[in-house]
């Protein structure tokens, strides 16, 4: 039997978490991430982040629990009315980051992303791994 396509995605978030992300915010804690490190660390959280949304639409939508419109709000919503997350707005806040930085570079707005990185966005990333091992642990 095939994998949903959920489970490929969630492989490919779980990579990025372990391997990258955790990597950098370990760096960033210790205070040790140049300017160009930290430039990495809020590339690698944007595309963490673009596999998070990517991951819940793929996993509503093998649920049965699809969005009719699949853009990353519409998804958070649905995601959070699932109970797959805790923190809607949170979720909504780290899009508005993303898309902030994917579009316009400004040193004080990167360090004030950094810090959101570390502090709210990083355990966002690793809530939804963790709720989708357990839904992965349980057959779905």
């Amino acid at each position: 039997m095939e994998q949903p396509r959920w489970h490929l995605r969630h492989d490919n978030l779980k990579s990025a978490l372990n391997k990258l992300l955790t990597e950098a915010i370990d760096g960033l804690r210790a205070g040790r991430l140049s300017m160009l490190e930290r430039e990495g660390l809020i590339q690698r959280f944007e595309y963490s982040w673009e596999l998070g949304w990517k991951t819940m639409r793929d996993y509503l939508r093998a649920t049965g629990a699809g969005v009719a419109v699949p853009v990353p709000t519409n998804v958070i919503r649905a995601a959070f009315a699932v109970g797959l997350i805790a923190d809607g707005d949170a979720w909504i806040e780290a899009k508005n980051a993303r898309n902030a930085m994917a579009h316009e570079y400004d040193r004080l707005r990167a360090d004030e992303v950094a810090a959101a990185i570390r502090d709210r966005f990083h355990p966002l990333l690793l809530a939804l791994d963790a709720a989708l091992d357990r839904e992965r642990s349980i057959g779905n």
